[in-house]
C-alpha cells in the first residue's frame, strides 16, 4: 500500500511556491507530482510530474506576474540523511522575476520524507550484524548552500557543499570489515599493541618497535605471515581467488553462484566444503592474517606488495562470510526443500512419482550490496589506531617554521565550476570622435615622457688635534742657542783702504778688508740631550685626526612614447568623421558539475605575511605606512639611548649610523724624575680617574712623589686609581726630581707611566644623541613622503598595476604555501620525524622525504579548484601588514586583493582527487603515505562515517556535466577600434575615414 506525503518549498519570500506530493514507497512507480504557483499577482499553479528517471525532462513556467521558474525535478531514493533513508526530491533550477537582474540559482534537495517500505525489498534472513547506530534528533534536511563570489568581472569558482551523515548498520555490515580477535587469538601481538597504546608516555614509538620485533622474528617467531604461502589451506590462494572474481555484469543471484563455484573448486583442492569457514582452523588463520596486517599498517612503506596481499584477503574473507557462505546455505537448503518435495510428488497419472526441477533460489543481495562489499574497506581496530602523536614532536620544530592554522575534513559536495570561453570582440560605446573639415591636413601626435633623476649626496668630516705646548725654559736648548749666537765676535781689518774724489760725480776706492768671527762657548752634551727630549715629547702630544666621507650616485631614466596620425582631406570634397569605439571581448559561461569531491577545510592565520614580508626585503619596496617616532616613545633626543639607537635605525632605514662615544678612553704619558708634561684629554671627555706606576734603578730608591693636577700621590698609589675633576682640556703632571747624592756619588734613574681614565662629558652624549634624533626624524620624513606617494598613485611611486590575474595568482600561490605548510606540520607531529635542516650531513629524515610528501600533496589534492575567503578582526591592529593601505599594494578596484592583504584568517577548502581520497584519508589520520591502490586503504574508526558517504556518493550521473543554461560576460578592454559599420553612418552620417557626409 503506497503513502503519499505533501512537503512544500518557498524562494522569494513566499512568492514562489512548491507544493510536493511524494510517493515515498519505493516499490512502487507512481510518481510523485509538485504543483508550482506563484503569489504574487492572479492566482495561478502549473503541475510537473516528477520521476527517478535521469536526465529529467525540463520544465519552464511563466507566470503573469513576471515570475518564471525553469529547470529539473527528480525523486531519489534512497538518500541517507543522519541515519535515515529518505526519498527526496532532487531539483536543478533557476528562477526570478522578469525586468530585474536578480536570477537566482538552486541545486539540492528540496524536501525528503522517511521512506516506509524496505530498502531494497526484503530477501531471506541472513545472520545478524552489529547492533544498528541510533541517529540524531531529525533537523532540517535542507541545508543553506554557501556560494563564495567575487568581484563581477571576475569569473570566479564556488561549490555547495553539505555534511556526511551517520553509518547505517546495513552500510556498516556489507561495506565495512573489521577485527574480531579469535579465541583463543593466534598471535599476542596485538594484545601488546593495545597494552603499548594504553601507555601514557611513548605510545606511537612503542607500538612502531613492536611492529619491527613482530616483523623480524624478535617477538613471537613464526607468527608473522612473510609469504602467503607459509599459510595452510584456502586462505593462501584468498588474494588470487578475489582478484579472479567474476564481473559484475549479471544478476545478483548468477553473480553469487558463480562466485560460491569458484570458492567451492578452492575448498575441494584441499578436500574441504563450505563447514571450513566455521572451523577454528579457520579463525586462526585469519587472526594470523589480521595480525600481520597490522604490523604492516605500522611499518607503512616495509612491503607494499605483501600488504596487498593480506588486504585482498581480508576483503575475500569479508565477502566469504557475509555474501557467499549465506548464499550457500540458502541454496542448499532450497535444493534440499526442493527435492524432499518431489519424491512425495506423484505424476498427473497418479502412477511413479516424478522429479520436479529445483528452483532458483531468491535473490539473496542486490546489486548494490554487492558491489559494496566488493569494494569494501578494512577498519584499522580502535584499540590501537590511530596512534597518537610521536612525544619528540613536541621539541621538534616542524619545517618551515609558520604561524599556527588547522586542518580538518570539511564536507563531501559537488564541485561545481564556472568555466568559460571567448566568444567573440565586439564594438562598445564611443570613446572619441575626430572631425576633418573639408580641405584639412591634420597631423596629430601623441607624446608621452616620462622622467625620473634620482641624486644623492653625503658628506661628512672630522678633525681633533691634541697639543701640548708647554716649554721648559731653564732647559730649552733653543733658547740658549741664540744666547750663544749672541756672544759671537765680529772683527773687521781694513787694508789700504782709501777713497778719493775726481769731478763731481767720480770716486774711487783702493784698499781691502778681513772680517774674522770668534764663536763663544760649544753647548754641553746634557743641553742637546734635553732639547731632543723636549721635541719628542712634543711631537707624541700632538696628534692630528681628519677623516672625510663623500657619496655622490645619480640615476636618470628617460621613456618616451610618440603615436603620429596624418589624416590629409586637403584633395577631399567634403568633411569627414571619424568615431571610435572601445573594444570588449564576450565570453560564454556556464556552471558545470565534476562530481562529488570530499572537501578539506584548512584555516590560515596570517596569509598575506610571507608575501608582504618578501616584498618589503625587495629594493624600494616598502607597503607599511612607518610609525612616528612619538609611538615608539622617542619624543625628544633625550630618549635615543646606546640601547636603542640601533634597532631605530633599522626601523627608518638609516644608513649612516653613527656609534655612541665609548664609555671609556685612556690618555697616557711616561716622565722621568725631574719632568713635568701636559697629557690631553681627548674632545667630549673629562678625566675620572688616574693610575701611576714607577719603576727605578736602583730598585732599593725611594718612591718618587707625582703630581697629578692639583693632587699630590707617592708612586704607585691607590691600585683602583685616584680620583680626578672631570678636566677636559689637559692634566699636568710632573716628577719632583731626586737630589744629588754626594755619597757615594750615584746617578738614580726612574720611569714614571701615568695613564687617565675618561668618560664622555654630558655635552658630548647629548651631541651624539641630537644627531642621531635628527637623523631618525629625516629618515622617517622620507620613508613618510615616499609612502604617500605610493597611496596617492604618484608617478614614481606606485608600481605597475597588476592584472586582476595576477592577483588570483599571488593570492593562490601563498595560499598553497601556507597548506603545505601546515600539511607538512601535520606530518612532523604525527610521526616525530626529525625535521633537521637540509644542508646537515648526513641530511635528516625530513629533508629526506619532503619531496615525496610534497609530490604527494600535488597527485591528491586539486589545487587549482581551492575556494577561499578572508577574514580581518575589528581595530587598527588587524591586518597582515600592521596598517597596510588599498593603495600601496592593491589596485583600487581589486578589493579581494586588499582583504587578502589585511586578513588576519584565510578559509581555504580544497577538493581531494576521487582516486586518491583514502590515501588522503590515511595520511590525515596517521601523517603516513599510502603508496598502494587506493581502493586497498583502510580506515581509521573515526573516518568511518566519511567514508560512508563517499561511497554512497558515487555518481548517478556523468561526473562532468553542464548545469542550466549558459549565460554571457562582457569584459571591457582598454583597446579602441574605427568604427566603419552602417549602422554608426545611419546615426552619424560620414562615421568612417573617407566616408562622405551630406
Amino acid at each position: 500500500m503506497n503513502e503519499m506525503v505533501k512537503r512544500s518549498w518557498s524562494a522569494m519570500d513566499g512568492c514562489l511556491v512548491f507544493d510536493f506530493t511524494i510517493n515515498r514507497e519505493p516499490a512502487d512507480d507512481i510518481p510523485s507530482i509538485a504543483s508550482i504557483s506563484c503569489k504574487s499577482g492572479p492566482a495561478e499553479s502549473q503541475v510537473v510530474t516528477i520521476t527517478r528517471q535521469w536526465p529529467a525532462k525540463p520544465f519552464e513556467f511563466r507566470f503573469r506576474s513576471g515570475c518564471y521558474v525553469t529547470g529539473y525535478l527528480q525523486q531519489k531514493t534512497p538518500v541517507h540523511i543522519n541515519g535515515v533513508t529518505n526519498t527526496a526530491i532532487f531539483a536543478d533550477i533557476h528562477y526570478g522575476m522578469r525586468g530585474q537582474s536578480d536570477d537566482h540559482h538552486f541545486e539540492g534537495i528540496m524536501v525528503a520524507c522517511p521512506t516506509r517500505g524496505p530498502v531494497p525489498p526484503p530477501g531471506p534472513p541472513w545472520p545478524p550484524g552489529p547492533p544498528p547506530i541510533d541517529p540524531d534528533p531529525p533537523i532540517d534536511p535542507v541545508e543553506p548552500l554557501p556560494i563564495v563570489t567575487t568581484h563581477p568581472d571576475e569569473l570566479f569558482p564556488y561549490v555547495y557543499v553539505r555534511r556526511w551523515p551517520k553509518v547505517s548498520a546495513a552500510d556498516l555490515l556489507y561495506g565495512f570489515t573489521s577485527y574480531t580477535s579469535a579465541s583463543p587469538p593466534s598471535s599476542g601481538f596485538f594484545g601488546d599493541l593495545v597494552n603499548a597504546r594504553n601507555q601514557p608516555q611513548g605510545a606511537r614509538e612503542a607500538a612502531q618497535q613492536l611492529a619491527v620485533e613482530f616483523i623480524d622474528g624478535s617477538i613471537y617467531p613464526g607468527d608473522f605471515i612473510g609469504d602467503m604461502d607459509s599459510l595452510a589451506g584456502p586462505v593462501s590462494q584468498f588474494p588470487e581467488a578475489f582478484l579472479r572474481l567474476p564481473r559484475l555484469e549479471d544478476a545478483p543471484a548468477a553473480w553469487l553462484a558463480r562466485a560460491c563455484e569458484q570458492v567451492t573448486r578452492l575448498l575441494s583442492r584441499y578436500a574441504l566444503d563450505w563447514s571450513y569457514f566455521d572451523s577454528a582452523a579457520y579463525a586462526e588463520a585469519m587472526d594470523s592474517v589480521w595480525q600481520s596486517y597490522f604490523a604492516l599498517v605500522i611499518t607503512l612503506g616495509y612491503d607494499i606488495a605483501l600488504l596487498d596481499e593480506l588486504t585482498r584477503a581480508l576483503l575475500m574473507a569479508h565477502l566469504v562470510e557475509v555474501g557467499l557462505q549465506p548464499f550457500e546455505s540458502l541454496t542448499q537448503a532450497s535444493v534440499a526443500a526442493t527435492g524432499s518435495a518431489s519424491a512425495t510428488t506423484p505424476d498427473a497419472s497418479g502412477d511413479a512419482p516424478t522429479t520436479a526441477p529445483v528452483a532458483p533460489p531468491p535473490p539473496f543481495l542486490t546489486t548494490q550490496q554487492i558491489h559494496a562489499l566488493l569494494h569494501a574497506t578494512p577498519v584499522l581496530s580502535a584499540q590501537v589506531f590511530p596512534l597518537p602523536p610521536a612525544q619528540q614532536a613536541a621539541t621538534t620544530a616542524s619545517s618551515p617554521p609558520g604561524l599556527p592554522g588547522l586542518i580538518e575534513p570539511y564536507a563531501i559536495g559537488d564541485l561545481q565550476m564556472v568555466r568559460q570561453r571567448l566568444l567573440r570582440y565586439q564594438c562598445g560605446e564611443i570613446a572619441r570622435i575626430e572631425n576633418i573639415m573639408r580641405g584639412e591636413r591634420r597631423e596629430v601626435t601623441n607624446k608621452r615622457t616620462h622622467r625620473q633623476l634620482d641624486e644623492m649626496r653625503q658628506s661628512s668630516g672630522e678633525k681633533q688635534l691634541l697639543q701640548n705646548d708647554a716649554a721648559d725654559e731653564r732647559s730649552n736648548l733653543q733658547e740658549e742657542s741664540r744666547k750663544t749666537v749672541a756672544e759671537v765676535v765680529e772683527t773687521n781689518q781694513y787694508n789700504k783702504f782709501t777713497s778719493s774724489y775726481g769731478p763731481p760725480t767720480q770716486a774711487t776706492l783702493d784698499g781691502s778688508w778681513s772680517k774674522t768671527v770668534q764663536p763663544g762657548a760649544t753647548p754641553g752634551l746634557d743641553d742637546t740631550t734635553r732639547f731632543a727630549r723636549d721635541i719628542l715629547n712634543k711631537t707624541v702630544n700632538r696628534i692630528s685626526r681628519s677623516v672625510s666621507l663623500t657619496r655622490s650616485s645619480s640615476t636618470m631614466s628617460q621613456t618616451e612614447d610618440s603615436v603620429v596620425s596624418l589624416v590629409d582631406n586637403t584633395a577631399g570634397t567634403r568633411s569627414l568623421r571619424g568615431v571610435y569605439r572601445w573594444l570588449n571581448k564576450v565570453y560564454e559561461a556556464c556552471v558545470v558539475n565534476y562530481g562529488q569531491r570530499l572537501m578539506m577545510e584548512f584555516m590560515v592565520c596570517k596569509p598575506a605575511a610571507a608575501y608582504i614580508g618578501g616584498e618589503q626585503a625587495m629594493a624600494g619596496q616598502d607597503f607599511v605606512k612607518p610609525l612616528p617616532p612619538l609611538r615608539l616613545h622617542i619624543a625628544t633626543f633625550k630618549d635615543i639611548q646606546p640601547g636603542n639607537y640601533a634597532g631605530l635605525g633599522a626601523y627608518y632605514g638609516v644608513l649612516e649610523l653613527e656609534p655612541p662615544p665609548l664609555a671609556q678612553r685612556f690618555a697616557s704619558a711616561t716622565l722621568r724624575d725631574g719632568e713635568e708634561k701636559q697629557i690631553a684629554i681627548p674632545a667630549g671627555y673629562g678625566a675620572t680617574k688616574a693610575f701611576v706606576g714607577y719603576v727605578s734603578a736602583p730598585t732599593a730608591m725611594p718612591a718618587p712623589v707625582v703630581l697629578v693636577g692639583r693632587q699630590t700621590v707617592t708612586a704607585p698609589g691607590n691600585p683602583d686609581g685616584m680620583p680626578l675633576f672631570g678636566e677636559d682640556d689637559s692634566v699636568p703632571v710632573s716628577v719632583l726630581d731626586y737630589p744629588p747624592s754626594l755619597s757615594p756619588p750615584t746617578d738614580p734613574q726612574v720611569q714614571v707611566n701615568i695613564e687617565i681614565q675618561c668618560a664622555p662629558s654630558d655635552r658630548c652624549m647629548d651631541e651624539w644623541r641630537i644627531r642621531i634624533y635628527a637623523a631618525v626624524m629625516r629618515a622617517y620624513q622620507e620613508r613618510l613622503a615616499a609612502y604617500n606617494v605610493r597611496v596617492e598613485g604618484g608617478p614614481q611611486g606606485r608600481a605597475a598595476t597588476r592584472s586582476p590575474l595576477a592577483n588570483r595568482q599571488i593570492e593562490q600561490r601563498e595560499l598553497r604555501n601556507a597548506c603545505l605548510r601546515l600539511l607538512l606540520e601535520r606530518m612532523l607531529t604525527l610521526t616525530g620525524m626529525d625535521a633537521g635542516g637540509s644542508t646537515s650531513s648526513p641530511p635528516s629524515e625530513f629533508a629526506v622525504y619532503e619531496p615525496r610528501y610534497l609530490q604527494f600533496f600535488d597527485e591528491v589534492l586539486e589545487w587549482n579548484e581551492m575556494v577561499y575567503s578572508f577574514y580581518a578582526s575589528p581595530g587598527p591592529a588587524g591586518g597582515a601588514g600592521g596598517g597596510v593601505e588599498l593603495g600601496s599594494l592593491a589596485a583600487d578596484d581589486d578589493a579581494l586583493f586588499a582583504s587578502f592583504l589585511q586578513a588576519d584568517q584565510a578559509r581555504v577548502l580544497l577538493p581531494v582527487q576521487p582516486a586518491h581520497v583514502m590515501a588522503f584519508l590515511y595520511f590525515y589520520s596517521s601523517g603516513m603515505l599510502w603508496a598502494s591502490a587506493d581502493r586497498l586503504a583502510p580506515a581509521n574508526p573515526a573516518d568511518v562515517p566519511l567514508v560512508n558517504d563517499l561511497k554512497q556518493a558515487g555518481p548517478e550521473r556523468p561526473p562532468v556535466r553542464p548545469i542550466g543554461p549558459c549565460w554571457e560576460v562582457l569584459v571591457p578592454t582598454a583597446m579602441q577600434v574605427l568604427d566603419e559599420t552602417e549602422a554608426c553612418a545611419d546615426v552619424l552620417p560620414g562615421a568612417a575615414i573617407g566616408s562622405a557626409a551630406p
